[in-house]
């Protein structure tokens, strides 16, 4: 990974041109740095998580000035998936920051598809280009969290502590209703972060099986793995009770076979899903929710960085030394 000079970007019809505010660092930029990726192209410029202003349009409703975030894949609408709703596993994506040029830069082209497919908007006047950024990371997390249906009387486990871990958190608690939230997690920082953010227990990852026998007297109704490690797998597994529905949020460099048989899964009723990426109407309930109390965004940012110091940026967020780290081009 190098910082460059590269020439600007330059627009054609319906498209936008945005000078990059803030960008988010996620893991899925992090596992493509250190270990490549099945669908991204090298040479590529990564981030995906990000809001910035308009300085170049050639759309009629969207204005230079503006200050915008914008979803960054971009599903065609007429495949298979796209026609029942599932835009989030179109066949052909553009994503930006995968296929498409992404954040990390001071200059982003927005392609014509994100403008037609309604992809692009306009940040709520009370929400920073810090925080707006990360409205990528909450419509992920409620569409994830949809795909287990939360109730008020449910008990649900978070197996994770980072960043989207803490936004599922707050959706669970503040968003869905649900009843009891337990998180486990491996960073006393970040489970003293969750306690402040509403969690009724946090539990440390190797004080686990102390408290393995009280959770599954209450019984887990929905637990939700947001680290994609086996070990934190094995964990998630070993929680689901009769009727559990289990939410595999997270993926990992290293792919694994779930530790289930066939008759588990059979004779307890267990519900597994996955969950990749976010739907668009998902997405315009996550611009509402960034300018709300429902997910307090601004404790979540423990570090910035400036794009020249971005490996370092990167290891910040590898080693875990903060919560949401965020480069500012």
């Amino acid at each position: 990974m190098i910082v460059e000079e590269v020439d600007s970007p330059s627009i054609s019809m319906n498209e936008v041109l945005v000078r990059v505010r803030s960008v988010g660092v996620c893991p899925t930029d992090l596992k493509i740095y250190a270990h490549g990726s099945r669908i991204v192209k090298p040479p590529v410029i990564l981030g995906h998580e990000f809001s910035g202003e308009v300085v170049e349009s050639n759309v009629r409703t969207i204005s230079r000035g503006d200050r915008i975030n914008v979803a960054p894949d971009g599903p065609c609408m007429n495949c298979r998936e796209c026609l029942r709703g599932m835009e989030n596993l179109c066949r052909s994506l553009l994503s930006i920051g995968i296929n498409v040029n992404g954040a990390y830069a001071e200059l982003l082209r927005v392609p014509s598809r994100f403008i037609s497919d309604g992809l692009v908007f306009k940040l709520p006047d009370d929400v920073g280009f810090e925080l707006g950024a990360l409205i990528e990371p909450i419509a992920a997390s409620i569409h994830s969290l949809n795909l287990v249906n939360p109730q008020s009387r449910d008990n649900a486990v978070i197996v994770g502590d980072g960043p989207n871990a803490l936004i599922h958190l707050q959706l669970l608690k503040n968003f869905f209703g649900v009843r009891q939230v337990t998180l486990i997690g491996l960073l006393d920082h970040r489970l003293n972060k969750a306690k402040s953010l509403g969690a009724d227990e946090v539990v440390h990852a190797e004080n686990l099986a102390s408290h393995l026998e009280k959770l599954k007297q209450t019984g887990v109704d929905i637990v939700d793995l947001a680290v994609g490690n086996p070990d934190a797998l094995r964990e998630a597994v070993g929680l689901m009770a009769a009727g559990s529905r289990i939410v595999i949020f997270a993926g990992g460099v290293e792919d694994v076979n779930l530790p289930i048989t066939m008759n588990q899964v059979h004779y307890n009723q267990f519900s597994i899903t996955g969950s990749s990426g976010t739907t668009i109407a998902e997405y315009k309930k996550a611009v509402q929710l960034a300018g709300s109390p429902t997910v307090n965004l601004a404790d979540l940012i423990s570090h910035t960085f400036p794009l020249n110091e971005i490996k370092t940026a990167f290891e910040y967020a590898e080693k875990s030394k903060g919560l949401k780290v965020i480069v500012n081009p």
